[in-house]
């Protein structure tokens, strides 16, 4: 089992790491804690479920988002353009599925009335509905709890933060 997870772990590291990107060098004289970050391609953020299948099925056929990688234990789904949500599922992830949810996957968008019509269309479970004259001073949106008890918030800036 312990080999199969470092097989698995490495061949889904090999497909997150960009063997094409320039190397970041210091200047000469400064350390390379001054010199500015690599650069980056995507960012995926993993969730851990016991029942992936339920979670492909919510973020696929609920959200309507697009599978970009597909295998048994693990799914991609595509957020925008270089940001990911990927579906683990717990019994063969690097974590386990757990009760208690610590991350809210949040999501921005302009059209949050329309993202709060689909989501009453497909009966998602609702943790907090859309109130048009919300009273949160930054955003305004929703929060409907996905199968494995994750919380996905759609929202829109009420006045866009400056940079």
């Amino acid at each position: 089992m312990a080999i199969k997870t470092i097989i698995r772990g490495a061949a889904l590291a090999g497909l997150l790491l960009a063997a094409t990107a320039p190397a970041v060098r210091a200047q000469p004289g400064a350390s390379l804690a001054d010199a500015p970050h690599p650069p980056l391609n995507n960012q995926v953020t993993f969730l851990y479920y016991a029942d992936v299948a339920a979670a492909a099925a919510f973020y696929g056929d609920v959200l309507g988002l697009k599978k970009t990688f597909d295998e048994p234990w693990v799914k991609f789904y595509q957020v925008t353009e270089h940001s990911y949500v990927g579906l683990v599922d717990g019994k063969n992830g690097f974590h386990k599925a757990t009760e208690g949810k610590a991350v809210m996957v949040s999501i921005e968008t302009d059209q949050v009335e329309q993202w709060y019509e689909r989501m009453t269309a497909k009966k998602a479970d609702f943790i907090k509905h859309f109130d048009p004259k919300g009273t949160h001073p930054f955003v305004n949106g929703f929060l409907v709890r996905d199968p494995g008890g994750y919380t996905v918030e759609f929202y829109r800036w009420k006045k866009k933060p400056a940079g």
